[in-house]
């Protein structure tokens, strides 16, 4: 690798079907959003890394289905606004989210598209640093059908932190450590009650790949690639 972890990412998690980019969040409601969904029988957690360019809004989700998503709106004091749009099964959906901003920051309000209407709650941001980068990473593990992590982190010297989210699960939050292009992170889940831990041990390859083993609680080990993106 050419450059350091510290020249590759100035930080280093994150936040749902397109490729797309954020730029870093400066002061306002940039930052890591986690919407939960509500949609009748489907509730769901919907990771964003939003970035606020004086009231427009800018980023990207991750969907339920794993696909992420180019998002845009608005903000003001009192309301947030969010739209996406994606392919289904040959149709075009555009999404609108429209929200009340609350007294701590976070909003709450309705979801509409083409289908039933549904309802969400937005937690305050997380601001992790001006210039918090987004990941993709991809798993494969043995036993275990191969699965995607969006994630954003942050940098704190040698300390590396920041949330992941897996298509329609809950919001991970790993912390680990980075030395040169040496990366190491885990984060701890539950399954069936018991805590379940998994370990990420990588290289970045170039300044925007990252390569490793991985191992779990459940399913052994097994190899990742992650993107900047």
């Amino acid at each position: 690798m050419a450059r350091s972890f510290q020249g590759v990412v100035a930080a280093f998690l994150t936040s749902w079907a397109m490729a797309g980019s954020a730029a870093a969040a400066p002061a306002g409601v940039g930052g890591d959003w986690v919407f939960h969904v509500d949609w009748g029988q489907l509730k769901y957690d919907m990771f964003c890394h939003l970035a606020d360019d004086g009231g427009k809004l800018t980023g990207v989700c991750q969907g339920y289905q794993g696909n992420v998503l180019n998002v845009h709106g608005g903000v003001d004091p009192a309301s947030l606004r969010l739209s996406y749009s994606f392919s289904y099964m040959q149709y075009d959906l555009t999404v609108r989210y429209d929200g009340t901003r609350d007294g701590g920051g976070g909003a709450s309000g309705t979801i509409t598209t083409a289908t039933d209407p549904g309802l969400f709650n937005a937690s305050p941001p997380i601001t992790l640093s001006d210039q918090t980068q987004v990941w993709d990473l991809h798993s494969q593990i043995g036993g275990i059908k191969p699965y995607d992590l969006f994630c954003t982190f942050a940098q704190d010297g040698k300390a590396v932190r920041g949330p992941c989210v897996t298509a329609g699960g809950p919001l991970m939050k790993p912390e680990g450590s980075a030395t040169g292009n040496k990366v190491s992170f885990s984060y701890t889940t539950e399954l069936n009650g018991a805590p379940v831990r998994s370990q990420f041990d990588g290289t970045f390859d170039g300044d925007d790949g990252m390569e490793g083993t991985l191992s779990s609680d459940v399913g052994g080990t097994g190899t990742f690639k992650a993107h900047k993106r």
